[in-house]
């Protein structure tokens, strides 16, 4: 980076970054940030999954992941489990993941939760999947700029993100969380909390 005559990069977090652990990294640095094909990314022409995966009227929340750890599928799963406490007939709904690897799904079984986890692979129609979701959630450890999370919210789902790397700068809560909602990583209970509160609320999640 040292040697760049200007840096750019998809977020506030991305160029600090650099800042932070090369002190000699020059300026100018330019923030560009990633985006979203919005006529693609259209709830009101996408569509959805829901008669596809035979989900009828069940609570969906959803996400695009990997099974690696920093993105968050040990998080994630401990805060469905919470949610189908109270919403037992929720549902899960993965992309970016067609197979079980050994980790989640130990901790999967464990929760009690592998029945209502949907597996999606890796999709050429995210637009109906997102169209499909009550509720979008990214519990990353780490991010830049999340096409995903941008791609959510193009879609008009309510977000649950974790407040790292570009989230807050996308998501904010200036509003009392009508932008979306806010939590630290990787405090599953809060996640839970703020799904619980959007899945029992239609009006909230509509105005969010």
């Amino acid at each position: 980076n040292r040697l760049s005559d200007a840096m750019t990069g998809n977020s506030p977090a991305v160029l600090d970054f650099p800042r932070e652990v090369e002190p000699r990294v020059k300026e100018p640095m330019e923030m560009i940030p990633s985006g979203i094909d919005t006529d693609l990314f259209d709830p009101r022409t996408a569509g959805d999954l829901r008669a596809d995966l035979a989900l009828g009227a069940h609570p969906v929340v959803g996400t695009a992941i990997t099974w690696r750890p920093r993105k968050g599928f040990r998080m994630l799963f401990e805060a469905f489990a919470r949610v189908r406490a109270s919403h037992p007939q929720a549902r899960l709904l993965i992309a970016g993941e067609g197979e079980w690897a050994a980790d989640p799904g130990a901790l999967a079984d464990e929760l009690g939760i592998r029945d209502a986890v949907v597996l999606l692979g890796k999709r050429s129609d995210m637009p109906r999947v997102l169209g499909t979701l009550d509720v979008f959630v990214l519990p990353s450890e780490s991010e830049g700029m999340s096409n995903a999370l941008l791609e959510a919210m193009a879609m008009a789902r309510p977000c649950v993100a974790t407040a790292v790397g570009g989230n807050p700068h996308v998501i904010g809560e200036g509003d009392g969380g009508d932008k979306g909602y806010l939590v630290e990583y990787p405090d599953s209970p809060a996640l839970a909390e703020r799904v619980g509160v959007l899945l029992a609320d239609a009006a909230l999640r509509a105005r969010v």
